[in-house]
């Protein structure tokens, strides 16, 4: 879990990596 306006790292499917904002 990421907390609001916190940037996290998410793995994708893919196998590639996302930051996402939550």
């Amino acid at each position: 879990a990421c907390r609001a306006g916190e940037a996290c790292c998410c793995r994708s499917r893919g196998g590639r990596e996302r930051v996402r904002m939550a």
